[in-house]
């Protein structure tokens, strides 16, 4: 978030509303997890950086990618991008989203 507020597994919610409202792989393993953040109304203008953090491999070994998709969703508007983590990563910048006011 633009006042650098980060939204984990950890910090599960904002002061600007953002809330982590699920996270599959926090309390019992599943194969094909989901994560997701929403936010009801996002009033805070700025750079809004979205990364992805590989906490722990379960039952995956480090030296195979990690396939992944990220969705991004403004009101109808929805976009999908498909990565991986690469052998032995642990973090990827997906990118940023700037809001203005």
């Amino acid at each position: 978030e633009p006042n650098g507020n980060v939204i984990s597994f950890l910090n599960p919610t904002s002061l600007t509303g953002g809330k982590l409202d699920i996270d599959q792989n926090r309390a019992q393993i599943v194969l094909h997890p989901i994560e997701n953040i929403s936010y009801d109304n996002i009033t805070l203008a700025g750079d809004y950086e979205i990364s992805v953090l590989l906490y722990n491999y379960h039952n995956f070994s480090e030296n195979n990618p990690i396939n992944f998709d990220v969705e991004i969703s403004e009101g109808q508007n929805s976009k999908i991008i498909h990565k991986n983590f690469p052998p032995n990563s642990k973090s990827l910048i997906m990118g940023v989203i700037t809001l203005k006011e």
